[in-house]
């Protein structure tokens, strides 16, 4: 089959960067023999600045233009992907050959709405994939006759996909809430094992807390507490790896702590073996973030870390007897957290995060999905 692939936010492995969810997906797909398009925009979201690999990326990624932004919660973003969703219908409909069937990632919303559209007009088998509730999450910072047409736009994306797949169950019943009953499967965040690099636990004092904290460092995520916590902790060390909005006052905050690191947005490899130092991830993000399942647990995941996480639901399922959940904003309850964390014996389970299993699983479904009539 001729299969697209729809998603404007992960990053690129050309770019340095370790393969994210729609880049396995696409290879995962390729690997069963179909014929795969990524399609992706030319502005890294991440970096927040213009991709400079265009020219050097495979002939099966397809970069659309669009506008530039400096903060995730902006109307400039918003006007972003307005313009990302008409430039990528317009390219699309130039398309000599069409797909037989086309993975969308949600968010964003205006660029799902275009691709179910996109799909229903011409027959194509057309999956939603949601990684987060939009615009559930939007209530945060927007007031509801706001959100409220952003709701009707998002029922109308569930009930017009021929297939839902999603990252955590909570966003499967979202769908559902919205009125859809089609095929749905809940694939969770997976990663490769980085090449060249084996993910045994490194001969280190076992002992010691070496905490690592992976991704982006906007508002929704508790990292104040968690700083303020390790500077308080006696032998606990913390690298954050990422970027974001917060950073600046984070490094503030742990000015002449040497036990905290900041490495900003690292390369593959530099990644990995900066988590490999660690055995402990952190989840720290507060209850109105909306987030069911972040991906960064499926970066400590594969590595076999233990986790302290603030999150409800899921991810307790997940993380199990590997993790230990803490109050978001309540250092004393971050730092009894980190106490017990300390004792467990065991991390995560890394097959439960395995992007070759996972991603042939959802290979497989696909294609069963696309062989109904």
């Amino acid at each position: 089959m001729k299969i697209w692939i729809i998603n404007p936010f992960d990053n690129l492995p050309q770019e340095g960067f370790r393969p994210q969810r729609y880049w396995l997906m696409s290879e995962a797909l390729k690997q069963r023999g179909h014929e795969v398009t990524l399609w992706t925009s030319d502005f890294n979201h991440g970096l927040k600045r213009r991709r400079e690999t265009a020219g050097n990326s495979p002939d099966w990624v397809r970069m659309v233009k669009t506008l530039s932004y400096a903060k995730n919660v902006s109307a400039r973003r918003v006007l972003s992907h307005w313009l990302l969703a008409k430039a990528w219908t317009k390219a699309a409909e130039a398309e000599k050959k069409l797909p037989d069937a086309m993975v969308v990632s949600m968010p964003p919303l205006g660029l799902a709405k275009a691709a179910v559209e996109f799909g229903n007009r011409h027959g194509i088998k057309t999956v939603v994939d949601v990684q987060d509730a939009w615009p559930e999450t939007f209530g945060r910072v927007l007031p509801e006759f706001i959100v409220r047409p952003l709701k009707r736009i998002a029922r109308n994306i569930y009930l017009g996909a021929d297939a839902i797949s999603a990252v955590a169950g909570k966003y499967a019943d979202l769908a559902k809430g919205y009125g859809a009953k089609c095929k749905m499967k809940v694939t969770g965040h997976c990663k490769n094992r980085p090449w060249g690099l084996g993910w045994s636990q490194p001969s280190l004092d076992d002992s010691a807390v070496r905490m690592c904290y992976v991704g982006n460092m906007g508002r929704s995520y508790d990292l104040k507490t968690v700083v303020e916590a390790v500077k308080e902790l006696e032998g606990v060390t913390l690298d954050l790896a990422g970027d974001g909005e917060q950073r600046k006052e984070l490094e503030a905050l742990a000015k002449g702590c040497d036990r905290i690191r900041f490495h900003g947005y690292l390369p593959e490899r530099e990644l990995a073996e900066t988590i490999a130092r660690c055995n402990v991830g952190v989840v720290p993000m507060f209850k109105d973030s909306q987030v069911a399942v972040p991906g960064k647990l499926a970066d400590y995941g594969v590595a076999e870390l233990k986790v302290v996480y603030s999150l409800e639901g899921e991810i307790k399922m997940i993380a199990g007897e590997a993790g230990v959940k803490y109050e978001a904003g309540d250092k004393e309850s971050f730092k009894a957290a980190v106490k017990e964390v300390a004792r467990l014996e065991h991390g995560l389970k890394r097959e439960d995060f395995d992007a070759e299993k996972l991603m042939g699983e959802y290979g497989e479904w696909l294609e069963g999905i696309c062989a109904q009539a």
